[in-house]
Protein backbone atom coordinates (compact mmCIF):
# COMPACT_ATOMS: atom_id res chain seq x y z
CA UNK A 1 0.00 0.00 0.00
CA UNK A 2 1.11 3.11 -0.41
CA UNK A 3 -0.25 5.11 2.48
CA UNK A 4 0.72 8.50 1.37
CA UNK A 5 3.06 10.61 -1.42
CA UNK A 6 4.55 13.81 -1.55
CA UNK A 7 7.81 15.38 -0.36
CA UNK A 8 9.77 15.81 2.79
CA UNK A 9 12.42 18.08 3.92
CA UNK A 10 14.88 17.99 6.93
CA UNK A 11 15.50 21.32 9.31
CA UNK A 12 19.06 20.52 9.14
CA UNK A 13 20.82 19.31 5.99
CA UNK A 14 23.17 16.35 8.01
CA UNK A 15 20.21 13.77 8.63
CA UNK A 16 22.29 10.93 9.12
CA UNK A 17 23.88 13.00 12.11
CA UNK A 18 20.37 13.88 13.66
CA UNK A 19 19.06 9.93 13.43
CA UNK A 20 22.44 9.51 15.50
CA UNK A 21 21.60 11.99 17.92
CA UNK A 22 17.49 10.74 18.15
CA UNK A 23 15.74 13.21 16.89
CA UNK A 24 14.84 14.42 13.30
CA UNK A 25 13.06 17.13 12.45
CA UNK A 26 11.43 17.84 9.25
CA UNK A 27 8.47 18.89 7.21
CA UNK A 28 5.96 17.02 5.28
CA UNK A 29 4.23 18.04 1.82
CA UNK A 30 2.14 14.82 1.52
CA UNK A 31 -1.41 14.32 0.53
CA UNK A 32 -2.70 13.13 3.49
CA UNK A 33 0.32 14.63 6.02
CA UNK A 34 1.57 18.28 6.17
CA UNK A 35 3.75 20.38 8.35
CA UNK A 36 6.24 19.89 10.75
CA UNK A 37 7.19 16.66 13.02
CA UNK A 38 9.45 15.25 14.69
CA UNK A 39 11.17 11.49 15.00
CA UNK A 40 12.51 11.03 18.41
CA UNK A 41 14.55 7.89 19.72
CA UNK A 42 13.43 6.97 23.26
CA UNK A 43 14.59 4.26 25.68
CA UNK A 44 12.65 1.44 25.19
CA UNK A 45 9.24 3.79 25.07
CA UNK A 46 6.08 1.03 24.20
CA UNK A 47 8.62 -1.63 23.73
CA UNK A 48 8.48 -5.34 25.72
CA UNK A 49 12.04 -5.89 25.01
CA UNK A 50 13.21 -2.61 26.39
CA UNK A 51 15.06 -1.76 22.58
CA UNK A 52 15.14 1.45 21.38
CA UNK A 53 11.71 3.13 19.94
CA UNK A 54 11.00 5.46 17.76
CA UNK A 55 8.43 8.33 18.42
CA UNK A 56 6.55 10.44 15.68
CA UNK A 57 5.03 13.54 16.70
CA UNK A 58 3.25 16.18 15.12
CA UNK A 59 4.41 20.11 15.59
CA UNK A 60 1.20 22.48 16.54
CA UNK A 61 1.20 24.09 13.34
CA UNK A 62 -1.71 25.73 10.98
CA UNK A 63 -1.86 21.84 9.72
CA UNK A 64 -2.25 20.19 13.04
CA UNK A 65 -6.27 19.07 13.78
CA UNK A 66 -7.97 16.81 16.26
CA UNK A 67 -8.60 14.98 12.69
CA UNK A 68 -7.68 10.93 13.08
CA UNK A 69 -5.76 10.77 9.74
CA UNK A 70 -5.90 6.85 10.25
CA UNK A 71 -9.62 7.18 10.68
CA UNK A 72 -11.13 9.55 8.06
CA UNK A 73 -7.92 8.44 5.24
CA UNK A 74 -6.74 4.70 5.98
CA UNK A 75 -6.67 3.88 2.24
CA UNK A 76 -3.81 3.67 -0.61
CA UNK A 77 -3.49 7.51 -1.96
CA UNK A 78 -3.06 5.44 -5.03
CA UNK A 79 -5.21 3.13 -5.20
CA UNK A 80 -7.94 4.21 -3.50
CA UNK A 81 -7.94 0.69 -1.39
CA UNK A 82 -7.49 -0.52 1.95
CA UNK A 83 -5.82 -2.71 3.14
CA UNK A 84 -8.50 -5.67 3.15
CA UNK A 85 -9.56 -4.56 -0.01
CA UNK A 86 -5.91 -4.92 -1.78
CA UNK A 87 -5.23 -8.27 0.46
CA UNK A 88 -8.66 -9.64 -1.58
CA UNK A 89 -7.94 -8.28 -4.54
CA UNK A 90 -4.61 -9.70 -4.28
CA UNK A 91 -5.27 -13.14 -2.66
CA UNK A 92 -3.88 -12.44 0.74
CA UNK A 93 -4.71 -12.20 4.41
CA UNK A 94 -7.94 -10.28 4.57
CA UNK A 95 -8.80 -10.69 8.10
CA UNK A 96 -4.36 -9.76 9.10
CA UNK A 97 -5.21 -6.97 6.15
CA UNK A 98 -8.51 -6.06 7.90
CA UNK A 99 -6.83 -5.54 11.23
CA UNK A 100 -4.95 -2.69 9.87
CA UNK A 101 -7.77 -0.81 8.46
CA UNK A 102 -9.17 1.20 12.03
CA UNK A 103 -12.74 1.96 11.63
CA UNK A 104 -13.65 0.76 7.94
CA UNK A 105 -16.66 -0.62 7.70
CA UNK A 106 -15.00 -2.24 4.57
CA UNK A 107 -12.19 -3.75 6.72
CA UNK A 108 -15.29 -5.22 9.58
CA UNK A 109 -17.02 -6.86 6.25
CA UNK A 110 -14.11 -8.33 4.67
CA UNK A 111 -12.95 -9.31 8.22
CA UNK A 112 -16.46 -11.34 8.71
CA UNK A 113 -16.37 -12.64 5.24
CA UNK A 114 -12.59 -14.20 6.17
CA UNK A 115 -14.30 -15.35 9.37
CA UNK A 116 -16.64 -17.49 7.33
CA UNK A 117 -14.51 -18.37 4.61
CA UNK A 118 -12.09 -20.00 6.97
CA UNK A 119 -14.84 -21.55 9.34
Amino acid sequence: MVWDKGIWQPDRPDVDSALRRGELKFTIDGEKLKGDWVLVRTPGYGSRSGRLSWLLIKHRDQFATKQDILIERPYSVTTHRELAQIARDGGGDVKKAASGDPGSEVAQRSSKQANAITK
